[in-house]
């Protein structure tokens, strides 16, 4: 049950996920300091936390030393690891298989003291606080078994949103959605959701809930779970001021999350993937078939610039936008640097065979880009040269989560 559940976060829905969760990349500003590097582990294992500028280990956080603080054996800190409010935040999904039929309510009552969210001290990975965020879902069982998992989506201000997702066949699906207030240290609110609902993501203090068979994203409000608004698709990605990124093949149109209408509209000779979009304060980036990846003005959604890749029939794996740059990687191997304004290439680096080595979750902080190659490989090179700094290659991590943080956005006590 363990080893499905581990599966289910890698491919349930995975045309829905990668398109209506991707991950909103926003302009990085200039900002002096360090970087702070964690690999994690998919569900357990430890974790390593790098200097950002020399690869060094700083600290291990191992099982070990938490499992105090977990429920049991079946839920093992996942790699989700979140930033907010200048902490880190270290959740276990709570996998738990039942057997028992009836009703669940006491079950959960009794677990309900057990912490499954921690808040961690970014100088030593010790834990700084322990939270306990699970609802009390009240469903009948039917026959035979069933497992459920209740996965963290994100962190806003004091409130954690989580999704519980449900399992009675092979086919997972999200069972609730519920927000925790972590200074009162209780659910504030929860919403039974469609069983066709097939992804959440937090932002902007909203949450999303995406539909795919009824094509629908809906819009709460995260302090009170309240609808706010009903997107026509369930594949976005938000764009800010209540404005979201919606795809239809070659086309890409910014519209208006409330009221459905279109800004503007802009045309791609290749469809376009909302799954991996970068934006700056004046540009939107997407990535298209065929190794294309256009710069269109945020304002009018006019094309600025086209860049096209070689080797085009290899898919994007990763991108990322600066101040100055915008950097991608592609799955035969390479990652590559452009101006950000005038789409010129700085430079292009290969990372791997573009067979069993490639790379993965770029991520660029100050003066560095770090990206995964292999199954335990971490490189970090110069942004602005090319040159690699740096390797770190995990003595017993086999594809970790990338996690980069910028050392001025965290308490360190």
């Amino acid at each position: 049950m363990k080893l499905f559940s581990k599966t289910f976060i890698g491919f349930a829905f995975f045309a829905v996920w990668s398109l209506s969760a991707c991950k909103h990349q926003s302009e990085e500003e200039p900002a002096p300091g360090k970087a702070l590097v964690i690999l994690s582990p998919e569900t357990s294992g430890k974790r390593y936390a790098l200097d950002g500028e020399t690869g060094r280990i700083k600290w291990v956080l191992d099982r070990s030393s938490i499992l105090g603080g977990w429920i049991n054996d079946l839920s093992a800190p996942s790699g989700k690891l979140i930033l907010a409010n200048r902490s880190l935040y270290l959740h276990a999904p709570f996998n738990n298989p039942l057997t028992a039929l009836g009703d669940t309510v006491e079950l959960f009552k009794s677990g309900n003291a057990q912490p499954n969210l921690l808040a961690l001290d970014a100088a030593s990975g010790n834990t700084k606080a322990k939270f306990s965020t699970l609802s009390k879902p009240g469903y009948s069982l039917g026959c035979c078994s069933i497992w459920q998992q209740a996965d963290l989506i994100g962190i806003y201000q004091n409130l954690a949103v989580l999704a519980q997702y449900k399992s009675e066949t092979e086919i997972p699906y999200i069972n609730a959605v519920y927000a925790f207030d972590m200074s009162q240290n209780k659910v504030i609110w929860e919403l039974g959701a469609d069983a066709n609902s097939n992804s959440v993501r937090v932002d902007e203090g909203k949450v999303y809930i995406s539909n795919a068979p009824k094509n629908r994203t809906d819009v709460l409000d995260i302090k009170t779970g309240a609808l706010i608004a009903t997107i026509n698709s369930f594949a976005f990605a938000p764009a800010g001021q209540g404005m979201v990124l919606v795809p239809k093949e070659h086309k890409l149109s910014l519209v208006n999350e409330r009221t459905n209408s279109i800004e503007w509209t802009f045309t791609a000779s290749e469809p376009v993937d909302v799954s991996r979009v970068a934006q700056s304060k004046d540009l939107i980036f997407v990535t298209a078939s065929m190794g294309r990846l256009y710069a269109v003005d945020r304002k009018t959604g006019i094309r600025k610039w086209e860049f096209k890749a070689d080797n085009e029939n290899y898919h994007f794996t990763g991108l990322t936008v600066t101040d100055s740059g915008i950097y991608f990687s592609r799955r035969n191997g390479n990652i590559y640097a452009l101006d950000k304004n005038t789409g010129e290439l700085s430079w292009k680096a290969m990372t791997g065979d573009g067979i069993w080595q490639y790379p993965r979750n770029v991520q660029v902080k100050n003066n560095f880009l770090y990206v995964l190659v292999s199954e335990k490989t971490l490189l970090a090179f110069d942004k602005k040269s090319g040159e690699k700094r740096w390797e770190f290659i995990s003595p017993d991590l086999s594809y970790p989560i990338l996690h980069v943080f910028d050392e001025n956005d965290l308490d360190f006590q």
